[in-house]
């Protein structure tokens, strides 16, 4: 272990009883911090992060202590192999120490009792992924505003600490008392903080749930899949199991982030029985259950070995719904991940157990997916385009500078179409650009849009689609024309439109200019977009 010398600041390596008291640092990363290399070359005494390690020294030193630990500092980041030693030992390292600084730059100093109390609620350090085992991990700690003025400890500070994170008093003031809490409801402590780093937001709760495993930055959400396999070794505790998503299908039994756990602070695992075990197999997380049949379908609700506490007396036995994938198959996946089953405990003995396996489907990585679809066309203007827009159908779309005309998104259909009127300058000739919006929406609550172009020299004659067709004025035929192919099938389109595609090459027939446009993404106004570009050229320019 590395720690900072309280007065000289030189670094000094210890190991094992060798370890001198300390006290410890906890705070939240800003801008400027002093890395290990700054440290020993003296090369970051003007960032902004040197004086909060001094008034951290100053302070250990007014109470007696040599040293302090300071992870900006005290760990070289550029050794994966300390890194990973670090992560794993962070628990630890907090819980041996004499005490912990708590230094939040957000809390302004010499307010009053009321507004000190507000700013206490209202500090970043409080949603921090990496906060969490620093608050309950050591046996003392002492909070400090942004001039280092003493705020309170841990203990003084007791009641707003628990309003603020929902984490019980005799887990602040004894960090071994967490075994008396089930995986869920440590879960849920951490459900509302966020870490900088995607996979930071498993390797911060290793301490929390006494797990180690190694680092590997850059698996993304599998590292707090990989966390539940290392909690699943070592506890039986179906609460792990207890949480919901924002998808009707859910990946597996584990929950892809601890957002999941966000309402079960209150699921408990029965202590006075012996829960089903569970194990993990190439059929996946294998458990016996009790199974209930669900309007005698292929959907179950299998009841786990866990409860809710509602109330002050009430308890609520909880199930995950599950679906048979095969007729006879002992293998389901979990379905209505939104929610969870519950049930009477004294029916539970009256249904039948079984063997279940559900699989665990890695996340799945989506592409970036556009907001938005529009038109471009700058490359008319630019071209000194003979042709000008006249029209669009429907009406909504507007400008949004730079040659860009965007629609609302307001489709509850799988296409919509719109079109836009073209004509030359000073006669006749003209053309009708044609666009296909597509959107599909999964169960996850994701959308994936998709912009196709087709285009036409003029409007078919359609008086099938209305008797008044031939008193209509063009616009109205050509917005009836769109109409009817979002009410018709992909004949009607076809047989009218041809294909649509995302490059095309138009030649007028007798104007003999060509009309070019490219679907591409792009961003306009901020927002990922779907592009159409749509240029103009002569024969001349040939």
């Amino acid at each position: 272990m590395r720690l900072l010398h309280t007065k000289t600041l030189e670094l000094h390596e210890f190991f094992g009883a060798e370890i001198p008291p300390y006290a410890i640092l906890s705070h939240t990363w800003g801008e400027g911090e002093v890395s290990f290399q700054e440290l020993r070359s003296s090369g970051g005494k003007n960032k902004a992060g040197y004086d909060k390690i001094r008034g951290c020294c100053e302070m250990a030193v007014s109470d007696g202590f040599q040293y302090v630990w300071v992870d900006t500092c005290c760990i070289d980041k550029t050794s994966s192999a300390e890194l990973s030693e670090a992560i794993n030992s962070m628990y630890n390292w907090y819980r041996l120490s004499d005490v912990c600084y708590v230094y939040l730059p957000d809390v302004p100093a010499n307010l009053g009792t009321k507004a000190t109390e507000d700013a206490i609620r209202k500090s970043r350090w409080f949603t921090r992924g990496w906060t969490l085992q620093e608050l309950i991990a050591p046996s003392g700690v002492i909070f400090f505003d942004s001039k280092w003025g003493d705020l309170g400890t841990k203990e003084s500070l007791e009641t707003v600490i628990t309003d603020i994170t929902k984490i019980k008093g005799e887990v602040l003031r004894d960090a071994n008392n967490m075994g008396e809490f089930s995986v869920a409801q440590k879960m849920s402590w951490a459900s509302e903080r966020v870490t900088t780093r995607v996979e930071d937001i498993a390797y911060c709760l290793l301490g929390i749930f006494g797990v180690n495993m190694p680092m590997l930055y850059g698996e993304g959400d599998q590292a707090f899949i990989r966390l539940q396999e290392e909690i699943m070794k070592s506890e039986l505790d179906h609460s792990i199991f207890a949480w919901t998503g924002t998808s009707y299908f859910s990946p597996g039994l584990l929950a892809p982030a601890p957002a999941c756990f966000t309402n079960s602070g209150n699921i408990v695992q029965f202590k006075n029985q012996a829960a089903s075990p569970f194990t993990s197999a190439n059929k996946g997380i294998h458990l016996h259950l009790p199974l209930k049949a669900i309007y005698r379908s292929a959907i179950h609700l299998a009841v786990l070995d866990c409860y809710e506490i509602i109330g002050t007396n009430e308890k609520r036995l909880l199930g995950i719904y599950i679906e048979r994938r095969h007729e006879r198959s002992s293998i389901f996946r979990r379905i209505r991940g939104r929610e969870l089953g519950n049930m009477v405990r004294a029916a539970v003995h009256k249904l039948k157990q079984e063997n279940i396996f559900v699989k665990q489907q890695r996340m799945k990585l989506e592409a970036p997916s556009c907001e938005t679809c529009c038109l471009s066309v700058h490359g008319l203007k630019k071209s000194g385009s003979e042709i000008e827009l006249q029209y669009s159908v429907p009406d909504g779309w507007d400008c949004l500078g730079d040659g860009f005309i965007s629609a609302s998104d307001d489709f509850n259909q799988v296409y919509k179409y719109s079109a836009f009127h073209f004509w030359e300058i000073n006669s006749l000739q003209r053309c009708f650009l044609i666009l296909r919006e597509k959107r599909r929406v999964e169960w996850s609550g994701w959308t994936e849009k998709s912009l196709r172009v087709s285009i036409v020299e003029h409007i078919p004659d359609c008086t099938e689609i209305s008797t008044t067709w031939s008193n209509l004025s063009e616009k109205e035929k050509l917005f009836l024309f769109l109409s009817s192919i979002n009410r018709a099938n992909s004949e009607f389109e076809n047989v009218w439109l041809g294909s649509f595609v995302e490059r095309l090459y138009w030649q007028h027939p007798v104007g003999k200019w060509w009309i070019s446009v490219v679907v591409k993404k792009g961003i306009v106004s901020d927002q990922r977009a779907y592009i159409a570009y749509i240029s103009w050229r002569t024969p001349k320019a040939d």
